[in-house]
């Protein structure tokens, strides 16, 4: 747990009341569980959760194939709230706290879909930019969005308070948003690495994973070929010579 997680939950409870906070909580239950689900069915699991002030970070025991599967788990939280919430409103109408639990779960999913680090909709954008890009760029490229969006929100926060009115859901998210982002965008550089280390686990629990082939040119450095690897494959290098015939062939050790 962060160590700012309980004093949040007691503004929380103070600013908005018991009602509303037990009714985001078990929104957010339902979100976290949905991820859960979607990455155990995914091939993956969740190795550690870090509870924040405005949502979770979960760390996932092993890889993901490919991005569809990773963009799949990514998007299980917001449509788990949305389906909670619909149901929730055909069974038992929009009053009382029928109605605080439809809006808290509309929010965690609307919020969650913003396309930005660390949110949900940003781990489907850095799926989805990882078919067309290296998946660090991919993660950079959240990352940058996710300060400015962070910033943005810290930004109409403050706006509002010299107009008078204080929004602390507002102030929490932004400042949430802009340390996650920042972190994440300090630890791109080490996403490669990661994904590796997840795949050698992945091997331990599955039959088998995909593999690529390259052929690399003889005079080529080995830096230039590892960028050329995919880190949801196994690569295997066929070291070519000048007479087009394979001089060696390497694997990832």
């Amino acid at each position: 747990m962060n160590l700012l997680f309980f004093p949040v939950c007691a503004l929380f409870v103070w600013h908005y009341g018991l009602d509303m906070s037990l009714m985001f909580f078990a929104a957010f239950v339902l979100h976290e569980g949905a991820h859960a689900l979607a990455a155990r069915a995914a091939g993956a699991s969740i190795a550690s959760m870090e509870l924040l002030p405005f949502g979770c970070a979960a760390e996932y025991d092993g890889f993901f194939s490919n991005g569809a599967k990773e963009t799949c788990v990514a998007l299980a939280g917001p449509f788990m709230n949305i389906a909670a919430a619909s149901a929730v409103k055909l069974l038992f109408g929009t009053e009382g706290t029928a109605d605080i639990f439809v809006r808290a779960n509309i929010g965690i999913a609307a919020v969650n879909m913003l396309p930005a680090l660390p949110l949900d909709g940003g781990r489907a954008l850095t799926a989805v930019l990882g078919l067309a890009v290296k998946r660090r760029t991919a993660v950079k490229i959240s990352c940058v969005l996710g300060i400015v969006l962070g910033t943005v929100i810290t930004a109409i926060f403050v706006y509002m308070l010299i107009g008078g009115e204080f929004v602390l859901s507002i102030a929490v998210f932004g400042v949430f948003i802009l340390m996650s982002a920042i972190r994440g965008l300090k630890n791109h550089g080490f996403e490669f690495v990661k994904t590796t280390v997840e795949k050698r686990r992945a091997l331990r629990k599955r039959p088998m994973i995909d593999v690529k082939h390259i052929a690399a040119a003889q005079e080529r450095s080995i830096g230039e070929v590892i960028s050329g690897f995919d880190p949801r494959k196994y690569n295997i290098v066929h070291v070519i010579g000048n007479d087009m015939h394979t001089v060696k062939t390497m694997d990832e050790t």
